[in-house]
């Protein structure tokens, strides 16, 4: 049995044996309160499949009904952003498809506020149906600084079907983020453009990681669920499996077909692909790091290399050359902060806000991670005293970058500054 049923078994047994939430068929009236409150408080598998429910129930509801439903909804998301945050994400991403204004423009609103904490929720859930008059707003989105947001701008357009648009698509071809260029270049193929395939096949060829995560694989895996039904067959019956190294004989053989394949479709030579979007490979032992993905400041990575490198990005990341010994001495510098660390890993509540501390203390040995979360409300002193002094060493031994590096990799720009802002945005004050 493949993964995906599995998952579906696994969330249908969960959901039956959810204390108090409804599980007749079809859904009665009566279940809304109970999914409301699954969906806002239950355990996080059961959130969104709540929210999925309460829509189900709405549209196999008579008009009258409807209208009680959705009456109830704006009770429940208020009538400000502030309010509609404490709906919770699984509210937030199915509220656009209820076809009500009042909830579609407090959707608008909340996406406006940049301090809102669910803005990819908000997003996504306005893409589902997006208007034709809308289409500018997504547009405009496409340069947001959240990178899910710039895939559910993506997602937008393409229900829109206005291929018009693809000039403001093309240029995220070489995001900085492999969910964004894949989407990007899903969407352009859709509207005709065949050649953008390339950047799907380029995703085929990571084999980057991120500390202990494969990030490269997850990325093959990806791009062939978009890649392989445009395919259809590949020459000579091979079959192509994105779990083998790329470099494996299996891999070289299954894709040359694809190539030939491409090639028969009329994707054109294969392009100059930007160094920063290329497939990236195996990397130098990561021995400090950070990961932050704010749904209010943007996302940043960053890992100190055993050579002295600092790394900035996913995949093929930008490379800072530091001083010989650099690493060796912010080793020393966050010793005593990591050893005085206790042994709890979590700190905070589940949120569209987080922040990973990543440690390795040998070249074999896995990682060590610290994780700090901020749901919806700001939490004074969120992060520990420990993680705070470790934030700091790291946030100064972020050098100084020039113009020229900035120019030649976009993903350095004010590097320190949006480093900073992601981690008052998330565990508040560094002093």
């Amino acid at each position: 049995m493949s993964a995906t049923p599995v998952v579906g078994v696994l969330l249908g047994i969960a959901l039956s044996l959810a204390p108090g939430l409804p599980t007749s068929h079809p859904l009665e009236p009566q279940d809304l309160e109970q999914l409301i409150r699954a969906a806002r408080t239950g355990r996080p598998v059961i959130r969104p499949q709540a929210a999925r429910r309460i829509l189900r129930l709405w549209s196999q509801a008579e008009r009258s009904d409807r209208a009680g439903i959705i009456e109830r909804l704006r009770e429940e998301t208020g009538d400000s952003p502030q309010t509609l945050a404490l709906a919770g994400p699984a509210l937030i991403e199915v509220l656009g498809e209820f076809e009500d204004e009042n909830l579609r423009s407090l959707l608008w609103r909340a996406f406006d506020d940049t301090d809102f904490p669910w803005r990819p929720y908000g997003a996504r859930s306005l893409a589902v149906h997006a208007k034709v008059e809308e289409a500018q707003r997504f547009i405009s989105a496409l340069t947001d600084a959240i990178a899910p947001v710039r895939v559910a701008a993506l997602t937008a357009l393409s229900n829109l079907g206005q291929a018009q648009h693809a000039s403001a698509v093309r240029p995220l071809l070489n995001d900085e983020d492999g969910r964004v260029r894949r989407a990007a270049a899903n969407l352009l193929a859709d509207w005709n453009e065949p050649s953008a395939l390339w950047w799907l096949y380029e995703e085929l060829l990571r084999t980057d990681r991120f500390f202990d995560r494969p990030t490269g694989e997850q990325a093959r895996y990806q791009a062939w669920s978009l890649l392989s039904p445009r395919l259809v067959e590949l020459p000579g019956g091979v079959a192509h499996d994105p779990g083998l190294d790329p470099v494996s004989p299996a891999s070289a053989a299954s894709l040359a077909a694809v190539r030939a394949r491409l090639d028969e479709l009329k994707a054109g030579k294969r392009p100059e692909i930007p160094a920063r979007v290329r497939a990236g490979g195996k990397t130098p032992t990561e021995l400090l790091g950070l990961e932050l993905r704010s749904c209010r400041r943007g996302e940043v990575f960053l890992r100190w290399t055993e050579n002295d490198l600092l790394l900035v990005g996913q995949g093929n990341p930008a490379e800072l050359r530091l001083p010989r010994g650099s690493v060796e001495t912010l080793l020393a510098t966050t010793s005593q902060a990591r050893a005085g660390l206790s042994d709890k890993r979590l700190f905070g509540a589940p949120g569209c806000d987080m922040e990973q501390f990543h440690f390795r203390s040998g070249q074999t040995l896995a990682a060590t991670q610290w994780i700090v979360s901020c749901g919806p409300e700001t939490v004074p002193n969120l992060r520990p005293p420990g993680l705070n002094s470790i934030g700091l060493a790291l946030l100064d031994a972020i050098p100084e970058i020039s113009t020229e590096q900035v120019t030649a990799d976009p993903r350095l720009a004010h590097l320190r500054e949006r480093t900073r802002a992601a981690l008052l945005a998330i565990g508040g004050d560094l002093d």
